[in-house]
C-alpha cells in the first residue's frame, strides 16, 4: 500500500538525516 511505502521512506529519511 502507498501509505506503508510513504511511512517507510519517512523513517528511512529520518534515519539518514542523523
Amino acid at each position: 500500500s502507498p501509505v506503508n511505502s510513504q511511512r517507510y521512506i519517512y523513517k528511512l529519511q529520518k534515519t539518514i538525516e542523523f
